[in-house]
């Protein structure tokens, strides 16, 4: 027991001396650990070959050498200019984690004023980035404990749902799994946007039982039913056939027309006896005769179309009101040549 406590008495008096011993001894404790002279060399080269990729626009090749030169001999130098190459290739989250973290690194024994400025520099473009960076929200629907998750491929964990997520901009594809349950959801943002996406990996609804058969009885087609007869009305009473005052109408007509000729034919006759003596006219007087003769002959014609109209109305008005009214009446009208011709059929 007494050994013991005499060994516990040495290890602390032993431990101060010790930390002490090992902060002189190491100041790597205090600045960083420092690479090595060869690491120095590879990641200048790497640095130098970075830099002349950058300004030829090839990227990629970029990256690469300043991710080889960081890799070294990690330096604020070497990881802003990695940032930097990173937010050229619109790889803004990387990026920003590169320059927000190059202000904290460890400051070595043989940090140059160049790093000291790139530090400051690195500050300024973590601000910038912070603000050019695009948040993306995943809302799942239906998650359970076993729901996976997924941006591009990469797991999100559950605790980050329905949290702002930085991301790249451009395409994304975000994906969950739900036992054999899957759903697919592309997107894009652009630098500063926000969006929220909806994964929906609920049950489906359940299937209802189809309802059951129901039996129907034979449809009988009711007997057709007599169709009642129908009492034929009284035929009813016709009016005058329409030949009469057809004709009275013609005679009508006719009869005033032969009025009127006659009398401009009468009037001219006084003046062409005292112009025409022994029935001879003189040549200024033929058109004055041949309307005359126009019109005496129209006039007779008229009196004639009118006489017989007149008489057919006559007859045919005795004839409706002394004989029943026939299906098969029919009057026909037609010139002779000379005349107006009535036909009719009672």
């Amino acid at each position: 027991m007494r050994t013991r406590s005499n060994n516990r008495s040495l290890l602390a008096r032993l431990l101060p001396s010790a930390a002490l011993a090992l902060f002189l001894l190491s100041p790597s404790l205090v600045f960083g650990a420092e690479p090595t002279a060869q690491d120095r060399e590879e990641a200048k080269r790497a640095y130098t070959e970075g830099r002349k990729l950058a300004k030829e626009g090839k990227l990629a090749e970029a990256v690469e050498a300043f991710r080889r030169a960081h890799d070294r001999a990690p330096t604020p130098v070497t990881r802003l200019e990695l940032a930097r190459a990173l937010q050229s290739q619109g790889k803004l989250v990387e990026a920003h984690r590169l320059a927000d973290s190059t202000p904290g690194m460890p400051i070595t024994a043989t940090e140059t004023q160049k790093s000291k400025v790139s530090r400051t520099e690195a500050r300024e473009l973590a601000t910038l980035l912070a603000a050019k960076l695009p948040k993306v929200v995943l809302v799942v629907k239906g998650a359970g404990a076993e729901t996976k998750v997924a941006i591009d491929g990469l797991p999100v964990s559950q605790e980050l749902l329905s949290q702002e997520q930085p991301i790249d901009p451009g395409s994304h594809v975000a994906t969950a799994t739900m036992g054999d349950r899957s759903v697919e959801v592309p997107f894009s943002l652009a630098e500063s946007e926000r969006k929220e996406i909806e994964l929906d990996v609920s049950p489906p609804p359940p299937v209802e039982p189809p309802a059951p058969a129901v039996s129907l009885a034979p449809k009988t087609e009711p007997k057709p039913q007599p169709k009642p007869v129908q009492s034929k009305a009284p035929p009813e009473e016709e009016g005058l056939h329409p030949f009469v005052p057809v004709m009275f109408t013609v005679a009508s007509v006719s009869l005033v027309t032969a009025v009127v000729t006659g009398s401009v034919a009468l009037s001219q006759a006084s003046e062409l006896k005292d112009a025409c003596p022994n029935n001879g006219c003189p040549p200024e007087w033929h058109s004055e005769l041949s309307t005359h003769e126009a019109l005496a002959v129209t006039s007779t014609v008229a009196f004639a179309v009118g006489g017989a109209a007149a008489a057919a109305g006559i007859v045919g008005w005795i004839v409706d009101a002394t004989s029943s009214p026939s299906p098969t009446a029919s009057v026909k009208a037609r010139f002779t040549g000379t005349g107006l011709a009535v036909e009719g059929a009672w």
